[in-house]
């Protein structure tokens, strides 16, 4: 069957179930409901600036707009008068990035179908569409190509199986020659990309390195952490779900109650909705206090839940340790933010799609659970012995000044092959 028509049926079933979803999900309804002003928002957008060159960046949600950021720092930091667009498709990406002082006008990408895609290129009339890590919306490429606007695919990272795997396979066969340039985070991405005959490749690394160094050089002070903290060693729990805490229980049980304080632990939500923060504290089963209700028991507190958003990346350079969530669930959320201040970082098993996660258990800098040794003899070992302290730290150390100026190498194919117009194409 004719590809069009079948990825056609598949994008209308998975809009249903979408649309379905809504009346059992306050997440899918949010976002349902930002569609529904996307396009109004970018009319009102153009008519405020209806000369300025605009560029799109297109980012599932957090992770992937901290990969962006870099590029649009530069990109604006070199040409102050370019607008910059981003598009998110999760509404967490949206609600905690969407206002960032950089971005110009945000919005939730709409359906992919052509006609959709037509009516964002017609109203931003964009440079260039810049998608990050491995969003492959058949239609919305197709319709830019169409147009005749260029799209560039970084920090692009592919499984060993992709083309392979169907039907994602197809789908990929059909993207991928419709992509200006790809710079790809591994050699094996690279492998993968001339394998299915393109050869428009650049590997470049994480443009996150370039961002979680640009947070560590502002010295942002959280004087109530570095109080409460004191003569504790820190562990924080950055982007916590529930099977993080009950893997971590024994561990914090053991250095908070029965090390008579040794450790305190910070744990950062990954969501701060009601319904995931009860289900934290059911899997914590440990005397906590809550962040926003934090008051007279400061100093007796050693489990402090951060139910609060916009800090986690600022704490880790009070952390002695790191434990990043995600990886017992969905995936592993950003160990860069805390492997850059040259701690031990902990993680569970499903990390295989993360670079930078393969990177740094490489080096010796992480640790993944369950595995040969106990979380309690890693983060002990890695904050005790001094000696390891510090080949934590040099490690870590090397590793992010060899992986830094991805974003340069973007920001130069822009400027010499897309914003001057000099294409050899």
């Amino acid at each position: 069957m004719n590809f069009k028509i079948v990825y056609g049926l598949a994008i209308g079933l998975y809009e249903m179930g979408l649309w379905l979803g809504a009346a059992f999900s306050s997440k899918v309804r949010r976002m349902l409901i930002g569609r529904s002003i996307s396009i109004s928002k970018l009319k009102k957008f153009r008519t405020e600036q209806p000369d300025a060159d605009v560029f799109w960046f297109h980012a599932a949600s957090v992770g992937e707009f901290e990969q962006a950021l870099p590029i649009i720092r530069l990109l604006k930091d070199q040409n102050p008068d370019i607008e910059v667009a981003v598009s998110f498709y999760s509404p967490s990406g949206f609600e905690m990035r969407s206002k960032h002082p950089l971005v110009d006008v945000s919005f939730y990408l709409l359906a992919d179908r052509s006609w959709n895609a037509a009516k964002i290129i017609k109203i931003l009339k964009p440079k260039a569409l810049i998608l990050v890590k491995y969003e492959f919306w058949y239609q919305l490429i197709a319709t830019c190509h169409r147009f005749q606007v260029p799209v560039l695919s970084v920090c692009c990272i592919l499984k060993p199986n992709s083309l392979r795997s169907w039907p994602y396979s197809v789908l990929l066969k059909r993207c991928l020659p419709l992509i200006r340039h790809f710079f790809v985070q591994n050699s094996e991405t690279s492998q993968i990309l001339r394998e299915a005959g393109i050869q428009n490749i650049t590997i470049n690394g994480d443009t996150r390195v370039d961002r979680v160094l640009e947070v560590q050089e502002i010295q942002s002070e959280i004087q109530w952490l570095e109080d409460w903290k004191g003569n504790h060693k820190l562990l924080i729990i950055g982007s916590a779900w529930t099977e993080d805490l009950i893997y971590l229980r024994e561990f914090i049980r053991h250095a908070v109650v029965e090390a008579h304080g040794l450790w305190r632990v910070l744990v950062v939500p990954h969501e701060i909705n009601e319904s995931h923060l009860k289900q934290l504290i059911s899997a914590l089963q440990l005397p906590y206090e809550f962040y926003t209700n934090w008051k007279d028991t400061r100093q007796e507190t050693d489990i402090l839940v951060l139910n609060t958003l916009g800090l986690l990346s600022k704490t880790y350079r009070y952390a002695d340790a790191a434990w990043i969530g995600g990886a017992f669930k969905t995936g592993l959320h950003n160990t860069l933010e805390a492997a850059v201040y040259g701690i031990p970082v902990g993680f569970g098993p499903k990390y295989e799609k993360f670079q930078e996660a393969k990177d740094l258990l490489r080096i010796g800098v992480a640790c993944s659970f369950p595995g040969k040794t106990t979380v309690w003899e890693f983060f002990q070992n890695s904050t005790e012995l001094e000696e390891e302290k510090q080949r934590i730290d040099e490690t870590a150390g090397l590793y992010f000044d060899s992986q830094k100026g991805a974003s340069d190498v973007i920001l130069r194919f822009i400027t010499q092959e897309i914003y001057n117009g000099t294409s050899s194409d």
